[in-house]
């Protein structure tokens, strides 16, 4: 069965200068809680049997558990306690920075189309009125090198929250087992203040249309007039498998370009 516990958070909801803090904590998150070691969450669901990951995007963040029926209660109460009691440490941040970084050199940086397919999701959008989603969700060096500690955690008293996420459970249980487990793990943690959504909705800017031209330029394939015949040893005429006769598109169906000047070897020599 799985656990998914959905907050409204993503890159939209970021302010210049803050690019990433969404995409931070999917690696935060994973960092322990009050009653949970760091890097104790990954152990606890794999002895178990489970899997577990996270992911981020333009609005929203979500984490999964997928565990044996029997062990729903461990999946709801890791939930519950990185809710209530992340540890925002200053080693933590640190470090996690550093593997944010590192990701976005070997999965953004590194790439060769990379920055043209984020380009591609941001340029409709103009950062001066929409900064929203005129940036991309992994942010920039720049702001995660100057990003504070202090500003991480307002980050996330503001948006990680009961009242700012969506609990679903999907698989084999009791729904009277499942809303008891709920009670019992995630009633006491508190409501965070509620954040105006207004900010973070805006519309992509008009833009003018761009025209661009393409020049095909034919590419000169070499040619050769004549072979030495296998069979007879006099050259011979190598055939085009291109040619302007009536059968040029029976033979042209045998190439990899319907025009071009490349040859075909001669036919073996019939078996006598």
């Amino acid at each position: 069965m799985t656990v998914d516990v959905w907050y409204e958070v993503g890159s939209r909801n970021e302010r210049p200068g803050h690019s990433g803090f969404a995409h931070l904590f999917e690696h935060m998150m994973f960092e322990g809680s009050a009653h949970v070691k760091k890097s104790e969450h990954d152990q606890l669901i794999e002895r178990a049997g489970g899997d577990f990951n996270g992911s981020t995007a333009e609005d929203r963040t979500n984490f999964y558990e997928t565990v044996p029926s029997n062990r729903l209660n461990l999946a709801l109460w890791l939930e519950a306690d990185r809710m209530r009691s992340l540890a925002i440490t200053e080693a933590n941040f640190e470090n996690q920075r550093q593997a944010v970084k590192e990701e976005r050199r070997l999965r953004v940086d590194n790439q060769p189309y990379q920055g043209a397919f984020t380009d591609g999701l941001t340029w409709p959008f103009d950062s001066s009125s929409c900064f929203p989603y005129a940036h991309t969700v992994i942010g920039s060096m720049a702001d995660l090198d100057a990003a504070k500690l202090a500003d991480v955690k307002a980050f996330f008293d503001t948006y990680y929250a009961p009242n700012n996420a969506t609990l679903v459970v999907v698989g084999d249980f009791s729904p009277a087992q499942l809303r008891s487990l709920v009670n019992q793990y995630f009633a006491s943690v508190p409501s965070h203040a509620a954040w105006s959504r207004h900010a973070a909705i805006c519309r992509p800017a008009p833009r003018p249309a761009v025209a661009k031209s393409m020049t095909r330029t034919p590419i000169s394939m070499p040619s050769f007039g004549s072979i030495e015949s296998p069979s007879t040893g006099t050259p011979t005429p190598r055939r085009s498998r291109c040619s302007t006769s009536s059968s040029a598109p029976a033979r042209a169906r045998d190439s990899m370009s319907p025009s071009c000047d490349a040859t075909r070897p001669p036919s073996p020599p019939a078996r006598s």
